[in-house]
């Protein structure tokens, strides 16, 4: 699934530690599921963006200049 970074007003930037996503902004916790489970945001949910999930080779037959991004 894929969630916006976009909350009202703020771009939030999010990293992971310890199974859990925090954000940078107000060090809310978030779940798997665009919930905030801790901190400022507790309760506040992200907006959901539609995508989907594909294998890798037919990615990469299909769009031949992508570019993968490993943090």
């Amino acid at each position: 699934m894929v969630f916006s970074r976009q909350f009202r007003d703020r771009l939030l930037t999010f990293r992971y530690e310890a199974d859990t996503f925090i954000d940078e902004q107000t060090r809310s916790t978030w779940d798997f599921a665009d919930y905030s489970v801790g901190g400022p945001l507790k309760g506040e949910q992200l907006s959901l963006i539609l995508g989907r999930r594909a294998f890798w080779f037919s990615v990469s037959i299909a769009l031949p200049d992508v570019e993968l991004y490993t943090p």
